[in-house]
């Protein structure tokens, strides 16, 4: 069972059995949709055939673009627990030259990056409250069981979530996920009965609550 991210290393949800095979589900740090499963370096016996990198501290996009060189390259690899990344000490030099290539590249870049982010602008506290909302109006659809204050609830809260610029401390490609995901959800729910989807409803609402749960 392999429960990395092929792409950035990330952790999937614990509940999701990954032996690499197709899911739906996204990637929290990447934002990858598993559905073209990589060859995965397996595990081995002998000492020093394999050659291990911490890259803990390395940001999830400068951990996709290492992995994408990796591909290219078409070496083999694995990730482990911890953002630990795995590859054979046949291809030593290689991945030591791109790693530091992309770390050279990226402390380069540092100064100009923070002076951007610091000139994005955020949704504020009108932000933070929408999300706020829309986590507690996913947790009523998702046990499976609402009605339609419910329903008039997780749109309202949908609604404000769409009109808002994300909230302090949330990276735009996350609030794209959420404002996509609650998109989907009212949707679904706009359907009513003619639609016969409530598995899809509560799925929806259980899978956009679990992400939201590590930002409210």
């Amino acid at each position: 069972m392999n429960q990395f991210c092929p792409r950035c290393g990330a952790l999937f949800a614990p509940d999701v059995n990954m032996e690499f095979s197709t899911t739906q589900l996204l990637c929290i740090e990447c934002g990858l949709r598993l559905e073209e499963p990589p060859q995965v370096l397996p595990p081995s016996d002998v000492d020093d055939e394999q050659v291990a990198y911490e890259l803990a501290e390395w940001p999830a996009e400068d951990r996709v673009i290492a992995t994408a060189d990796l591909v290219e390259l078409e070496i083999p690899y694995r990730w482990e627990d911890g953002l630990v990344l795995v590859v054979p000490a046949t291809a030593e030099s290689q991945v030591d030259a791109l790693l530091d290539e992309i770390d050279e590249n990226a402390a380069s870049t540092d100064e100009g990056a923070l002076i951007e982010v610091e000139a994005i602008p955020d949704g504020g506290e009108e932000a933070t409250t929408a999300m706020s909302d829309l986590f507690i109006a996913a947790d009523g659809l998702q046990h499976g069981v609402y009605d339609e204050e419910k329903v008039v609830e997780f749109m309202e809260a949908a609604a404000a979530v769409q009109s808002c610029l994300p909230p302090f401390g949330i990276e735009p490609h996350v609030w794209s996920r959420v404002q996509s995901e609650a998109s989907a959800i009212v949707t679904a729910l706009e359907k009513g009965n003619d639609g016969d989807d409530d598995e899809g409803v509560i799925t929806g609402a259980r899978g956009l609550r679990d992400l939201l749960r590590h930002y409210v």
